[in-house]
């Protein structure tokens, strides 16, 4: 299967929307929430995308990073209890809209974007070095 740069790019485009929070919150909507659920969903499809790309083309990659390899077992090491302990504070945060639940939920999402942002560095080398 070959990886194209096209697919890179729409994992960063996914990335930058999410985590920049371009969609505008509907009158009466969750703000936190609805930028909560963006960020598990862009972490998760370019971490797929990583781990995919990695799998497939790690000798290229790690011309081009010598450390992908390293960060890519990071990643598939830390990122499902992340993305599970992420998923699980929504729901708490969806249930009792508390502050302490919207912290909690925060924190969990800064963890999953700190390893989606690895991943998208090294996806961005990806694209510019094919």
């Amino acid at each position: 299967m070959q990886t194209s740069r096209v697919a890179v790019v729409v994992v960063g485009v996914l990335l930058a929307v999410a985590l920049g929070g371009c969609k505008s919150v509907a009158p009466g909507a969750d703000a936190a929430l609805l930028r909560a659920e963006q960020a598990v969903y862009a972490a998760l499809e370019t971490t797929n995308a990583l781990v995919a790309i990695e799998r497939e083309h790690e000798a290229e990659l790690a011309r081009l990073e010598p450390q992908a390899h390293a960060v890519a077992e990071r990643i598939r090491t830390e990122f499902p209890p992340a993305y599970a302990r992420a998923v699980a504070a929504i729901d708490a945060y969806r249930s009792a809209r508390t502050e302490d639940a919207a912290v909690r939920m925060q924190a969990y999402i800064a963890a999953l974007k700190e390893l989606a942002l690895l991943a998208d560095g090294l996806l961005a080398k990806w694209g510019r070095g094919r």
